[in-house]
């Protein structure tokens, strides 16, 4: 399995997300993780090349009113420059990250935690399948503060605006069960995401430049 290419952006204060995103040639899948440093709003529509995105993920808000983080995704997008696009009802402080992959057969069942203080983020995944993946993880923080992969995860991308990081790292799936945690710059509210992703049978295992399996 191997991430294609990442991309991340935000905003203060902003609206919606558009942005034009390289599919490369060969990529299958397609995720987008968002956080957002408000309680309030909801996102109508998310969509890549006007192809709605499927949610995998929506934790409405953060213990004592932290923020939101929004997951969705893509099987099979096309390949090209072409618009992803989310679509909230109100203009708040965003920061989110996009990562396409290849050789994705199946998306696991995913874990996920939350805190409103600390200085570490962590989740615990358990009863995932033998099958040859990875654990793609994201974490959403809040207060101001940075997220940092820790541990044997790899970094692939954080992106920081003001009040919200979302941050997304990667390690290699090994057995049925594994953590994933991020040391945070301060204590913060945060949310921990991790997400199974299973290869199909057969796939040669490959080599990134943001792990190996």
């Amino acid at each position: 399995m191997t991430i294609s290419v990442v991309g991340s952006g935000g905003g203060l204060g902003t609206g919606n997300i558009s942005e034009s995103f390289t599919v490369p040639a060969g990529s299958n899948f397609l995720i987008i993780a968002c956080e957002r440093s408000s309680t309030g709003g909801t996102v109508s529509a998310c969509t890549y090349n006007s192809v709605a995105m499927t949610p995998l993920f929506s934790y409405i808000t953060m213990p004592n009113s932290g923020g939101r983080l929004f997951v969705y995704y893509l099987k099979n997008p096309t390949p090209g420059a072409n618009t992803i696009a989310m679509s909230f009802s109100d203009s708040v402080v965003k920061a989110y990250n996009i990562i396409a992959l290849q050789n994705v057969a199946e998306v696991g069942t995913y874990a996920s935690d939350s805190s409103d203080t600390g200085t570490t983020a962590t989740t615990s995944i358990s009863d995932m399948k033998q099958s040859l993946g990875i654990l793609l993880g994201f974490c959403a923080s809040y207060v101001n503060t940075t997220a940092t992969p820790a541990g044997d995860q790899t970094e692939i991308v954080t992106q920081k605006q003001n009040f919200a990081c979302c941050s997304s790292s990667t390690e290699p799936k090994e057995g049925t069960s594994d953590t994933m945690t991020w040391t945070l710059g301060s204590s913060s509210r945060w949310i921990a995401l991790a997400i199974p992703l299973y290869e199909a049978a057969g796939n040669p295992v490959a080599v990134s430049p943001y792990f190996q399996v």
